[in-house]
């Protein structure tokens, strides 16, 4: 099974003190299962540039750690398929969040299995995903 993880997991992975449960299912996890979409580099990026107007030293880790994730081959791109279908969802659906358009689209796309704690947000495309937030303790644990 290949992953598109939601900017919301990838920041929730950082948290001094993350949901349990999303490490859990990160742990539990493949790495080359684990995809972003380009869209959430930029988010965490859009919050690294305002963060340095307040602790620039923070601001430099986060971004140093964003530069080895951006540098893997785990990074998938915005293809001509995905911004069309973000169009139509986005002219189908007023008012539906561009970034979150892109990301479900890519999702839809590239049949990856969208990984999201805000599930709500991607009503559009919400099939198949996954929130590890509902998945059992008790399954995370049995699943290495």
């Amino acid at each position: 099974m290949i992953y598109l993880l939601d900017t919301c997991i990838v920041c929730e992975s950082r948290k001094r003190y993350p949901d349990p449960r999303v490490v859990a299912w990160l742990d539990c996890t493949p790495d080359e299962e684990l995809f972003v979409s380009v869209v959430t580099i930029g988010l965490i990026q859009a919050s690294i540039e305002k963060l340095f107007l307040i602790d620039v030293k923070k601001a430099a880790k986060i971004e140093n750690w964003l530069n080895l994730v951006a540098a893997t081959p785990r990074v998938i791109p915005i293809t001509d398929d995905i911004i069309r279908l973000a169009a139509r969802t986005q002219y189908e659906n007023p008012g539906f969040d561009n970034a979150n358009s892109l990301i479900g689209a890519t999702s839809v796309v590239g049949e990856l299995m969208l990984v999201t704690q805000k599930t709500g947000a991607y009503r559009p495309y919400w099939r198949d995903g996954r929130n590890p937030a509902d998945i059992p303790m008790k399954f995370l644990k049995m699943n290495p």
